[in-house]
Protein backbone atom coordinates (compact mmCIF):
# COMPACT_ATOMS: atom_id res chain seq x y z
CA UNK A 1 0.00 0.00 0.00
CA UNK A 2 1.52 3.43 -1.15
CA UNK A 3 0.23 7.33 0.18
CA UNK A 4 1.83 10.00 -2.14
CA UNK A 5 1.62 13.63 -2.50
CA UNK A 6 2.91 15.74 -5.31
CA UNK A 7 3.96 19.32 -5.17
CA UNK A 8 5.55 20.67 -8.21
CA UNK A 9 6.27 24.56 -9.65
CA UNK A 10 7.92 25.70 -13.05
CA UNK A 11 11.43 24.69 -12.31
CA UNK A 12 10.86 21.83 -9.47
CA UNK A 13 8.95 18.72 -8.13
CA UNK A 14 8.63 17.18 -4.97
CA UNK A 15 6.92 13.71 -4.12
CA UNK A 16 7.33 12.05 -0.84
CA UNK A 17 5.79 9.11 -0.15
CA UNK A 18 4.84 6.18 2.58
CA UNK A 19 4.28 2.78 2.03
CA UNK A 20 3.56 -0.71 3.65
CA UNK A 21 4.32 -4.08 2.23
CA UNK A 22 4.01 -7.82 3.79
CA UNK A 23 5.61 -10.28 2.23
CA UNK A 24 5.54 -14.22 2.63
CA UNK A 25 8.38 -16.68 1.61
CA UNK A 26 10.82 -13.95 1.01
CA UNK A 27 14.43 -15.42 -0.49
CA UNK A 28 17.57 -14.13 0.33
CA UNK A 29 20.83 -15.10 0.56
CA UNK A 30 21.38 -17.37 3.71
CA UNK A 31 24.61 -18.31 5.72
CA UNK A 32 24.63 -21.68 7.64
CA UNK A 33 27.89 -23.10 9.59
CA UNK A 34 28.17 -27.34 9.95
CA UNK A 35 29.04 -28.80 12.80
CA UNK A 36 32.57 -29.70 11.51
CA UNK A 37 33.31 -25.62 10.70
CA UNK A 38 32.20 -25.47 7.26
CA UNK A 39 30.47 -22.16 6.56
CA UNK A 40 27.67 -22.87 3.10
CA UNK A 41 26.11 -19.56 1.83
CA UNK A 42 23.08 -20.35 -0.43
CA UNK A 43 19.32 -19.03 -1.02
CA UNK A 44 16.40 -20.04 1.29
CA UNK A 45 13.41 -18.53 2.32
CA UNK A 46 13.68 -16.69 5.12
CA UNK A 47 10.22 -16.34 6.54
CA UNK A 48 7.79 -12.69 6.16
CA UNK A 49 8.76 -9.80 6.34
CA UNK A 50 7.37 -6.69 7.07
CA UNK A 51 8.22 -3.04 6.24
CA UNK A 52 7.54 0.84 6.42
CA UNK A 53 9.23 3.19 4.21
CA UNK A 54 9.12 6.98 3.70
CA UNK A 55 10.73 8.19 0.04
CA UNK A 56 11.23 11.86 -0.57
CA UNK A 57 11.63 11.71 -4.67
CA UNK A 58 12.67 15.54 -5.83
CA UNK A 59 13.42 17.24 -9.04
CA UNK A 60 15.23 20.67 -9.76
CA UNK A 61 15.68 22.25 -13.56
CA UNK A 62 17.77 25.31 -12.67
CA UNK A 63 17.81 26.09 -16.68
CA UNK A 64 16.67 24.49 -19.98
CA UNK A 65 19.30 22.26 -20.28
CA UNK A 66 20.13 21.18 -17.22
CA UNK A 67 17.81 18.68 -14.61
CA UNK A 68 18.96 17.20 -11.18
CA UNK A 69 17.59 14.73 -9.43
CA UNK A 70 17.37 13.24 -5.93
CA UNK A 71 15.50 10.49 -3.82
CA UNK A 72 16.07 9.53 -0.26
CA UNK A 73 14.58 6.76 2.08
CA UNK A 74 14.29 5.23 5.23
CA UNK A 75 12.86 1.67 5.41
CA UNK A 76 11.56 0.08 8.82
CA UNK A 77 11.78 -3.66 8.39
CA UNK A 78 10.61 -6.89 10.44
CA UNK A 79 11.97 -10.56 9.55
CA UNK A 80 9.87 -13.28 11.57
CA UNK A 81 10.50 -16.99 10.73
CA UNK A 82 8.61 -19.82 13.07
CA UNK A 83 11.13 -22.09 12.07
CA UNK A 84 14.53 -20.55 12.66
CA UNK A 85 14.18 -18.08 15.61
CA UNK A 86 17.59 -16.56 14.74
CA UNK A 87 15.92 -15.02 12.06
CA UNK A 88 13.71 -12.37 14.31
CA UNK A 89 15.08 -9.64 13.31
CA UNK A 90 14.23 -5.93 12.89
CA UNK A 91 16.28 -2.52 11.68
CA UNK A 92 16.53 0.20 9.48
CA UNK A 93 17.51 0.73 5.99
CA UNK A 94 18.93 3.94 4.36
CA UNK A 95 19.26 4.58 0.47
CA UNK A 96 19.99 7.77 -1.27
CA UNK A 97 20.81 8.74 -4.81
CA UNK A 98 21.78 11.96 -6.28
CA UNK A 99 21.61 12.63 -10.31
CA UNK A 100 22.40 15.28 -13.12
CA UNK A 101 21.99 15.89 -16.66
CA UNK A 102 22.45 18.60 -19.00
CA UNK A 103 22.55 19.18 -22.68
CA UNK A 104 25.59 20.69 -23.70
CA UNK A 105 26.78 22.48 -27.10
CA UNK A 106 27.37 19.69 -30.49
CA UNK A 107 24.60 17.65 -29.59
CA UNK A 108 26.16 16.46 -26.70
CA UNK A 109 24.66 15.38 -23.11
CA UNK A 110 26.46 14.58 -19.89
CA UNK A 111 25.00 12.42 -16.75
CA UNK A 112 26.08 11.16 -13.39
CA UNK A 113 24.68 9.44 -10.25
CA UNK A 114 25.70 8.95 -7.03
CA UNK A 115 23.84 6.13 -5.17
CA UNK A 116 23.93 4.83 -1.55
CA UNK A 117 22.48 1.81 0.12
CA UNK A 118 22.42 0.31 3.76
CA UNK A 119 20.69 -2.43 4.08
CA UNK A 120 19.48 -4.83 6.70
CA UNK A 121 19.23 -8.87 5.51
CA UNK A 122 17.10 -11.69 7.55
CA UNK A 123 20.87 -12.34 8.61
CA UNK A 124 22.67 -8.76 9.28
CA UNK A 125 23.41 -5.97 7.61
CA UNK A 126 24.99 -4.90 4.38
CA UNK A 127 26.65 -1.60 4.25
CA UNK A 128 27.97 -0.57 0.88
CA UNK A 129 29.94 3.04 0.22
CA UNK A 130 28.89 5.34 -2.28
CA UNK A 131 29.37 4.35 -5.91
CA UNK A 132 29.29 6.37 -9.19
CA UNK A 133 28.96 6.56 -12.88
CA UNK A 134 29.32 9.48 -15.53
CA UNK A 135 28.02 9.50 -18.98
CA UNK A 136 28.47 11.16 -21.98
CA UNK A 137 26.60 11.62 -25.27
CA UNK A 138 27.09 12.40 -28.92
CA UNK A 139 24.86 12.63 -31.59
CA UNK A 140 25.97 12.93 -35.44
CA UNK A 141 23.91 13.13 -39.03
CA UNK A 142 20.77 14.34 -37.70
CA UNK A 143 20.69 12.05 -34.63
CA UNK A 144 20.80 8.85 -36.33
CA UNK A 145 24.18 7.94 -34.83
CA UNK A 146 24.87 7.88 -31.72
CA UNK A 147 28.18 7.78 -29.61
CA UNK A 148 27.69 6.97 -25.72
CA UNK A 149 30.91 7.03 -23.17
CA UNK A 150 30.23 5.70 -19.98
CA UNK A 151 32.37 4.84 -16.48
CA UNK A 152 31.18 3.19 -13.13
CA UNK A 153 33.14 4.54 -10.04
CA UNK A 154 36.11 6.21 -11.61
CA UNK A 155 37.33 7.03 -9.05
CA UNK A 156 37.89 3.13 -7.37
CA UNK A 157 38.29 1.88 -3.66
CA UNK A 158 34.43 1.00 -3.31
CA UNK A 159 33.84 -0.72 0.69
CA UNK A 160 31.85 -2.51 1.49
CA UNK A 161 31.01 -4.24 5.16
CA UNK A 162 28.69 -6.92 5.68
CA UNK A 163 27.41 -8.40 9.15
CA UNK A 164 26.23 -12.09 9.63
CA UNK A 165 24.70 -13.89 12.30
CA UNK A 166 22.77 -17.05 13.17
CA UNK A 167 22.66 -20.04 15.74
CA UNK A 168 26.12 -20.77 16.12
CA UNK A 169 28.13 -18.12 14.64
CA UNK A 170 29.27 -14.37 14.17
CA UNK A 171 30.76 -13.09 10.97
CA UNK A 172 31.88 -9.63 9.42
CA UNK A 173 33.36 -9.49 6.31
CA UNK A 174 34.97 -6.54 4.63
CA UNK A 175 36.20 -6.31 0.88
CA UNK A 176 37.15 -3.20 -1.40
CA UNK A 177 36.92 -2.88 -5.19
CA UNK A 178 39.72 -0.81 -7.06
CA UNK A 179 38.60 -1.47 -10.42
CA UNK A 180 36.98 0.75 -12.37
CA UNK A 181 34.74 -0.18 -15.77
CA UNK A 182 34.58 2.18 -18.81
CA UNK A 183 32.44 1.43 -21.37
CA UNK A 184 31.99 2.55 -25.33
CA UNK A 185 28.44 2.00 -27.44
CA UNK A 186 28.07 3.22 -31.11
CA UNK A 187 24.19 2.94 -32.13
CA UNK A 188 22.72 3.84 -35.18
CA UNK A 189 18.99 4.63 -36.32
CA UNK A 190 17.95 3.15 -39.66
CA UNK A 191 14.74 4.22 -39.34
CA UNK A 192 13.62 7.80 -40.24
CA UNK A 193 10.48 9.11 -37.80
CA UNK A 194 8.02 10.59 -40.77
CA UNK A 195 5.84 13.73 -39.33
CA UNK A 196 2.29 13.96 -41.21
CA UNK A 197 0.96 17.08 -41.75
CA UNK A 198 -2.63 17.55 -40.80
CA UNK A 199 -4.58 19.74 -43.44
CA UNK A 200 -7.56 21.68 -41.56
CA UNK A 201 -10.09 22.61 -44.41
CA UNK A 202 -11.34 25.91 -44.70
CA UNK A 203 -15.29 26.55 -42.65
CA UNK A 204 -17.70 26.43 -45.20
CA UNK A 205 -19.19 30.26 -46.50
CA UNK A 206 -22.19 31.04 -44.33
Amino acid sequence: MDLSFGAFGLKWSFTPRISYSNSSGVIERYRIVNPNGISESTFDNVGTNQSFALMLIGNFRPTNKISTNGNFSVIQSKYSSSLNSSLNRDGLSLRGSLGISMQLPYKTAFESNLNYANNITAQGRNKGSINSSFGARKSFFKNTLSLRISTQDPFGRRNNNSFNQGLNFISQSYSTNNSSNVNFSLNYRFTKVKVNKVVIPPAPKQ
